[in-house]
Order: structure tokens, then sequence, then C-alpha cells
């Protein structure tokens, strides 16, 4: 260090203020400007030059000039004061001089030669003594923060020293992929320490859950898992440490031998150190070690903590057995057996500290741990075998107890024979138990001669050995006697088949008859009825092979009577027991006949529902056919008949896949026949509503009328739903038909005959009359004119509007007084316009009556057309304003179906249906709306489901006996089903339901 000390010194005595050096003349920019900025970037040398060149080039800035070279002046004064200051400090404390030479570096980014050559060597000197103090002073504090079990803050100290050195490590430039290896291990390292704190953070939790669960008690399994988890990842973070520390030492060493220098790379060798600790320490120290206090702290409170329970819940058990009760306190027990394995689960993860070697030695964790934990661990299983064996010779020393008593009534020798025969499993139980523990005994004996304290053990051990040599003491000193019981064994299973099977029988006949099942709740339940005669006729086979074998086990039973002594079978007991024995056979004939009787009246419904169902598919089958020649009624028919016959089948026999196909084949079939046959309806009423309109637009209200009632009823044979177009052109035609009535005398009329002669004989007095008024005959005219009034009037009566009455009775008055009858026409004339607004159907009328005198009256043509237009006689052309609007709604409707969107095909099917009544002539929308129309198929319906059907008829029957809320409530039931909201027969008893509340 001496020969660079000197050197270094000499440098900083040589040291130059300010450089010399040029500037290139020339440039185009402000150079004022550039000086500016030169100094701000901390480029003094450069900006001096520039400066230079100003006060030289321009006199005229020499003020302005002068004062940035007196700022830099004064920089150049603190940067050599700073300067002064590092040379005293590398002459005197060299731990000082490091922080001057980081604030020199800073304060001239851009030394000159000879200033990098001092700091560099003044850095490199200065530097390790100052990094390496810190590294002492972090070394201590993390060591007192270990005595003080402060783990954590330790933690936090280590890591404050990662940098130790990196700034000269940077300076060295080795270049991008070896500072890029060091960022990464250096990143991993930091990321470790966090892991472990987050990890030790999680442990706690864990362990404050499972302690708070255990003073509740309450489960503790998933706690207890997280926490051991977490100790085993705290232990592969250890290992983690381990590797990082290598590679950075291994790492120091490449770069040295790479670079063929024997100078130490502090930094890497700092942070080796940091982790591992330093090796000429007699007390351990580093993250490893630290981490590994963390481990051995957290696991040690979960085991203390486990410990403690486990050993209060064992002796709880233990009391328990030493009392002698019957059974060992479920709850107790439980809880000690989990906590007996809970511990050893726990135990166990003291391992993942033994595993942890290098070069095949233990690491410092693991020293004693085998000692010290293993004699903890077999005693945990140990434990668990004890609790277990605990339980088995409670129940053998139960067992024993019971036989004692049992053996005690005993009566006979064939009945000790039976008992001491049934304790041969107790036996065998109990040689089991006493061969496991002499097994367990020979285990810790092996044990024993290792390190380790296995005191615990042997005393469980111990007393188990007690406890069997106890059982085994009771156990040979008893002997059985249970005859009865021998019988009692015959007889019960025979009695339970019995018992049985009568069940099984009563079961089929609950099957054969039918089960109800309520669908849906409160008002919206409905019973349903469903038949299993298959399943009933199982039941019964069942019952008669079981009657068989009842009648064998009771032969079984007599030839044991026959075989026991007499004496045995005089007593009272036996004598019961055989009197039981012939009561259940008695009893087992008389269920036979009925057995019988139930299997052939199921085989009979079996045989009935398969018969429905093949004249179901016979129907089906029909159907089909009858499609193919378009006879879409009959097939519908056939449909409808295949859905009986499948319901009368399911009735017998509940089947789910005939439902299905019932339910799900007939609904498809009958909407198939709907589509194809709605496609014929749809050209058909198309046609009609043509040709009805063509008669509306002719005045041919009636037979118009008639055309659109036949497309009404045509639709409605795939249909529910009303088509807007009909019901416009019916309504329009009614609406003619109402305005036209009585304006003409029908022929099929009753009074056509007599009012035709009354009209006949008026027209005939006027033109009588108006005969003599040409010749001048007022008098003799009056008469025939008042005679027609007379007939005309009589018509009136009964026709007030009949035109031909109405018009000659004007006539008659033009003929009697023209002049005024003109004032008339003309005051009527203006009436009629003016109630065409009020009364359009009157207006019509009178201006029609008033056209037959006079029809090229000024404004009588457009007249009569705006009432026919008010009257809805005559549908007005539409403007343009409704012509676009009805163009509009077709460009709606085409988007829709061309989106393909088959859920949105009824509000293009209404969208078409307005732009039609707003522009009939809109063509495109006519065959855009049949089009659909085919594509959507017919919706009306007359088939339900099964189920539905029932209901169905459940209702008609409410309504047939007058119970018209329940059918009320019954059909809404069926509504709720979008499918039979389309089902004509639903409609109709909905009608008439609605009709007769």
């Amino acid at each position: 260090m001496g020969v660079r000390y000197s050197r270094a010194v000499s440098i900083f005595l040589l040291l130059v203020v300010f450089c010399a050096g040029s500037y290139a003349a020339g440039t185009r920019e402000d150079p004022m400007a550039k000086a500016e900025e030169l100094v701000g970037e901390l480029k003094y040398n450069e900006a001096i030059l520039v400066l230079t060149e100003v006060m030289r080039k321009h006199p005229d800035k020499f003020d302005e000039a002068q004062d940035l070279l007196n700022r830099i002046r004064k920089a150049r004064a603190y940067y050599n004061e700073r300067y002064a200051a590092l040379i005293e400090a590398y002459q005197g404390n060299l731990e000082d001089a490091y922080p001057i030479i980081r604030e020199l570096e800073e304060l001239d980014p851009d030394p000159n030669e000879a200033t990098v050559e001092s700091l560099s060597l003044a850095k490199e000197t200065a530097g390790f003594v100052y990094n390496n103090n810190r590294f002492l002073v972090i070394m201590k504090q993390a060591g007192e923060l270990i005595q003080k079990e402060q783990y954590n803050e330790a933690l936090g100290v280590y890591a404050s020293g990662f940098d130790l050195s990196r700034d000269i490590f940077d300076d060295e430039n080795y270049g991008n992929i070896l500072v890029s290896q060091v960022d990464r291990l250096t990143e991993e390292l930091n990321a470790a320490v966090s892991a472990v704190l987050r990890a030790d953070d999680s442990l706690k939790t864990s362990l404050t859950a499972m302690t708070a669960s255990l003073e509740d008690q309450r489960p503790f399994r998933a706690d207890l898992a997280a926490l051991v988890s977490q100790a085993v990842e705290l232990m592969d973070l250890h290992s983690a440490f381990r590797v990082l520390a290598e590679e950075f030492l291994t790492l120091e060493a490449d770069i040295r031998s790479t670079r063929l220098d024997e100078k130490q790379i502090h930094h890497l060798i700092f942070l080796n150190r940091l982790i591992e600790g330093r090796t000429d320490m007699e007390t351990s120290e580093g993250i490893r070690y630290t981490l590994e206090k963390i481990w051995i702290r957290d696991l040690a409170q979960a085991e203390n903590l486990l410990l403690t329970e486990t050993e209060l819940a064992f002796q709880a058990v233990r009391d328990a057995y030493e009392e002698g009760r019957d059974a060992l306190p479920p709850t107790a027990f439980q809880r000690s057996l989990e906590l007996s394995e809970a511990l050893a689960y726990t135990l166990k993860a003291w391992g993942a500290g033994i595993l942890v070697k290098k070069d095949f030695a233990p690491q410092t964790v693991s020293s004693g741990l085998i000692a010290e934990k293993l004699p903890l661990f077999q005693w945990s299983l140990l434990l668990l075998d004890t609790l277990k064996g605990l339980e088995n010779i409670t129940l053998l020393r139960n067992a024993l107890t019971e036989a004692r008593a049992e053996l005690a009534q005993a009566e006979d020798f064939e009945a000790i024979e039976a008992r001491l025969k049934s304790l041969s499993e107790v036996e065998v139980s109990l040689a089991g138990e006493r061969s496991f523990w002499r097994e367990k005994s020979q285990v810790f004996s092996a044990y024993v001669q290792g390190p380790g304290d296995f005191t615990r053990s042997l005393e469980l051990l111990a007393g188990m050995d007690e406890r069997l040599q106890e059982t085994t003491v009771v156990f040979e000193n008893l002997s059985l006697d249970a005859l009865d019981r021998k019988a009692e064994i015959l007889l019960e299973p025979l009695q339970e088949s019995f018992l049985q099977l009568t069940q099984d029988i009563d079961r089929g006949g609950e099957l054969l008859q039918g089960l109800v099942e309520i669908r849906g709740e409160g008002e919206d339940a409905v019973a349903v009825t469903f038949h299993y005669p298959d399943r009933a006729l199982d039941l019964f086979n069942q019952a008669d092979d079981n009657l068989e074998d009842l009648r064998s086990g009771l032969t079984g039973v007599s030839s044991f009577f026959a075989s026991a002594e007499t004496r045995y079978m005089e007593t009272e007991t036996m004598i019961r027991r055989v009197d039981e024995a012939e009561e259940l056979r008695a009893s087992a004939e008389e269920q036979q006949q009925i057995v019988e009787a139930l299997i052939a009246e199921a085989q009979e419904k079996i045989f009935l529902a398969a018969r429905y169902r093949q004249e179901g598919e016979q129907r089906i089958s029909e159907a089909n056919t009858l499609v193919t020649r378009n006879e879409f009624a009959a097939a519908k028919e056939r449909l409808v008949a295949a859905a009986e016959r499948f319901d009368e089948s399911l009735f017998y026999q509940e089947d789910p896949e005939l439902r299905a196909l019932r339910d799900q084949r007939i609904t498809s079939l009958y909407e198939e026949i709907n589509d194809a046959e709605n496609a014929l309806v749809i050209r058909e009423v198309r046609s009609l509503i043509t040709q009805g309109k063509s008669l509306y637009s002719l005045g041919n209200f009636p037979q118009a009328r008639n055309v659109l009632l036949q497309a009404e009823n045509r639709w409605k044979d795939t249909n529910v739903e009303a088509n807007p177009e009909v019901e416009y052109w019916l309504n329009l035609t009614q609406t003619a038909l109402s305005v036209t009535s009585g304006r003409e005398i029908d022929e099929t009329d009753p009074l056509f005959a007599e009012m035709s002669q009354y009209l006949n004989q008026a027209r005939a007095d006027y033109r009588g009359g108006k005969d003599l008024i040409d010749e001048g005959k007022q008098q003799e005219a009056d008469f025939y004119l008042n005679r027609a009034e007379k007939n005309i009037l009589y018509v009136q009566q009964y026709f007030p509007f009949n035109k031909e009455a109405r018009v000659l009775n004007m006539m008659i008055s033009k003929i009697r007084d023209e002049k005024q009858f003109l004032e008339i026409f003309k005051k009527d004339f203006t009436e009629a316009r003016q109630l065409i607004s009020t009364n359009p159907q009157k207006a019509y009328i009178d201006l029609k009556d008033l056209e037959a005198i006079d029809p090229s009256y000024p404004g009588m043509s457009q007249a009569i057309l705006e009432a026919e237009y008010a009257a809805g006689i005559k549908v007005r052309p539409p403007d343009r304003t409704k012509i676009n609007q009805s163009a509009r709604l077709y460009d709606d409707a085409v988007r829709i179906y061309s989106d393909g969107n088959r859920a949105q095909y009824p509000l293009a099917l209404s969208l078409l249906d307005e732009a039609i009544r707003l522009n009939p002539d809109n063509l495109q929308a006519v065959r855009l709306k049949d089009t659909i129309s085919v594509e959507t198929g017919g919706r009306s319906t007359s088939v339900f489901s099964n189920e539905d059907q029932q209901v169905y008829l459940e209702a008609v029957n409410a309504l047939t006996s007058g119970n018209y809320l329940k059918a009320s409530i019954l059909v809404d039931i069926l509504m709720q089903n979008p499918d039979n909201q389309r089902n004509t027969k639903l409609l109709e008893l909905q009608e008439r339901i609605e009709a007769l509340r």
C-alpha cells in the first residue's frame, strides 16, 4: 500500500485546476448559450474555451462572459477545497476520504486525465477501508440483534450491505455480461431475503391461527399444514442462500482467473460473507445462520404447543380407560388421535434441517437434532398405536364382559359351546394385539441402544403390556352357552327376510296402482300419476324367490329343532321358538297366493302398455305417409291419435324413453307437418288477401268479406296469432259493410218480396205522376205521387237507408217543385260535406243519394271520395311520408332477416305488417313477410306433453263438473309452459272457462 499511497499524493500535488485546450470555432450557435449549457452540465474546461473565444471575438459580451467565468471559478474553488480535504483525509483517515471521492466525482463528471488517475487510485485504497469498516459494523449490529432474537431485524441489517464495494466493482468495467450476472444474483439474494420474511410472517400467522383453533377445540389441520409447509419453505431458502454464496465466490474466482489479476473483488466476497458469515468467528453469523434461528424458533413453538395439547388429550383418554368405561369418549379419543398425528407430522419437519448437508457433513442446524427429536418423534408415533390399542382392548374387554353376563343365564351345554365358538374371534383379536406389541417392544429395544432418551416410549410399552395381560386373564376364565341364541340366529334372518318380502310386495302394489308425484309448488302444484308394473313385477318375482328361500330356511330350522335334545326343546324358550317358526311358515303360504295374483296383474298391464305403444308407432307411420300426400289435417289427426295411444301405454307402464319419444317425436313431427302445411297456408292466404283487396276496391264488400273470412280461417289452420294483414282488410270491409248495410235489400231477406213490391209500385206511380205533370195535369199527378210517397215511407220504416227509396223520394220532390228542390239539394249537399269529419258514414250515404240525382254537381265526386276515405270504404292512397316510413320499416326487417337471428323474426314480421298497412302497394314487404312466415313455420299445435295432457284432462273434468276455479288454475299452470301457449285445444278451453265465469 505504501507505493500506491506515495504515487497518489504526488498526483494530487500536480493537479491543475484549469486545463488548456482548443475550442472548435466556426459554430453557428450562440456561444454564450453554449457556454451556459456546458456550465450546467459541469463541463467547465469546455466552457472556459468557449468564453475565451467570446471575449476575443465579441468584446461587447465581455462582462457577460466574465460573470460566467466567475461562476466557474467559484465552482473550481469549492472543488479545490474538497480536493484539499481529500488530501488531508488520505494522509490521515482513509475511511473519511471515501465519501469525499464520491462527492468529487459528482462535482466534475468530466475530469481531466490526471484527475481521473488520482481519484481512481485514491478510491481503490480508501474504498476498501470504508467498505470493510462498514462490513464490520453490519456484522456486529446483526450479531447483536441475533443475540436479542431479533432475527428479522438482523436480516434487514445484513441486506443493507448488499451494495458494499459495488461502485468500485462497477468502475472496473468488467463488461455487461458479468455485471448482468452479478445483478441477477443480487436480485435473487434480495428476493430470497424477502421470501424469508414473508414465510416467517406466514408461519407466525399460521401458528397464531392454530393456537386459537386448539384453544377453541376447532379443526386445526389446515393451519398446521400451512405452518409445516412454511417451515420447509424456510429450509429450502436456507439451501438457496448456500447456492448463492457459492456462486458469488465462484464468480469472483472466475473473474480474477480470466483477467489474470490477483486483486480480490471485494463486492462479491462481501456478499458471500453476508450470507455465510466469517469462518474465523467463534460465534455463528450470517443470513443462513439467522434463517436457521428463525426456523428453529418457529418450529419449536409449534412443537411445544402441540406436545402440551397431545399430552393433555392422551391423559383424558387414559383416565377414561382406567375408569373401566364401556367405550373411550369419542370426542376425547378422536382429538387425541388428531393431536398425536399432528405432533408426528410437525416433528417430521425437523427432517428438513437434518437433511441440510455440505460436503456430506451435517450443517449447524443438524447438530443434536437426531438425538433430540428422534425419541419424541417415535413417541408420537407410538402414541397413535397406543390410542388404537386402548380402543381395541376396550372393545375386547366389553365383549368379554357381555359374554360373562350371557353365560350367567345359559341353561344347556350346546349354548355354552356356541358361545365359546363365537369367542374365537375375540381370541384371535387378542392374540393379534399381543403379537403387535411384542414387535413394538423389539423395535424399541434396538432404539434404546442408540442416541436419545426413549424413556417415555418404554413407559407406553410397559403400560400396554400390563393391560393386555389383564385382558388375557379375563378371556381365559370365560366359557359360553348360547343354544337359544343359535336358534334366534337361525330364525332372525328368516323373519327379517319375510318382513322385507312383505315390504317388497306392498311396494310393488304401490308401483302397480300408481305413484302420485306433485309437480310444482303452492298454487302451481299439480298431481301426476305414474305406473310401474315392470318394477312391481321385479319386486314380485324377487318376493317369490325369497318365499322359496324362506321355505327352505324353515326346513333347516325344523332340522335344527329335530336334532336338539328333547329336554331342551321342552323348555318354554324353545317352545316359543318353535311357535315362531310355525307362524312364519303360515304367513309365507298366505303371501304366496297374493304374489301369484299380483304377478298376473303386472304382466297384463305390461302387455297392454306394449300393445298401445305399438299402435302409437303405427299411427306415426300413417301420419308420415299422409304428409307425403299433403293430407295435413289427416296427418295431424294420426299424430293426436298416436299421442293418445302412447298416453294409454304410459298409463299402464311408465317408460322414460317412451315419454321422451312421445313428448319430443310427436311434437317434432307435428311442427314439421305444421311447417309444411304453413307454406301452403301462406300462399293460399296471400291469394285470398289479394282477391279480397280487389273485391274491396271494386266495392263488392260482401264478397270481399267472405273471401277475407276464408283467409282468416285458413290462417288459423297453422297459426294461433291472428294475421294482422287479414284483420286489417277484414276490419275495413266490415266497416264498409256497416256503412252500406241496408242500402239494398238482399234477396235472402224475409221482407225482400214485400219491399220489392212496394218499391215497384212507387216507381210506377212516380213515372205516372211525372207524365201527368208533363201534360199539365197537376191534380191528377198528385194522386200518383202521394201514393208513391206512401209506399216509399213504408219501405223506409224497415230500411231507412235504402238507396232506391231515398233517391225516388228526392226525385218526387224535384218534379213537385224543381226550384225549391234545387235549394234543398244545395243545402243537403253542404250539410253532407260538413258531416264528413264528424259522421262520415251518414255523409257518404247522403252524398251517394244526392249523386244519384245529379252526379255532375260541382264538388260531388270529390266529396264522395273524401267521405269514402273517412268512412273506411276506401283506403286513402299513401302519401310520400307513409311510403318512406313503410320503406324504412321494410329495411329494418331486411336487416333482421339478413342477420339470421330467428328469435328476432317476430319483430321483423310486426315491422312488415306495419309497413304493409302504411303502404299496401309495398310488394317487397309483402314478399319478405311471406318468406319469413314460411321459415318461421306454423306455430299452432294440438299436442301436449304426456304430463300436461293429464293436467289438461283434469282441467276438462273440473270444467265439466262445474269447478270453474280449479279449471282456471290448471289452465294457468299449463299456460306457464311457452309451448302450450299456442295449443289450440288449451286456448279453446280457456275461452270456454272465461265465458262461463
